[in-house]
């Protein structure tokens, strides 16, 4: 049985399909069994939705280059 550590990492790919049949049954079982990791996944999926919903904007090179600066010389 797979425990809350293997679901955490798993979880990316039982959301997006990237499971075999075999490994969507073990990872359903534990769900079915832990309060705590359904709550995770739901979590995690409320999250993904949000994620998607955000505008996408165009940055210029300009400002790419200054986020790039601010993070290389950030000490």
């Amino acid at each position: 049985m797979l425990t809350c550590k293997d679901i955490a990492k798993q979880a990316s790919d039982y959301v997006d399909g990237h499971q075999t049949v075999r490994q969507r049954l073990a990872f359903a079982w534990h769900l079915l069994v832990c309060g705590q990791c359904r709550e995770f996944l739901r979590q995690l999926r409320l999250a993904l939705r949000f994620y998607h919903q955000l505008p996408v904007r165009q940055i210029s090179t300009k400002e790419a280059e200054a986020i790039v600066h601010k993070v290389v010389n950030r000490n």
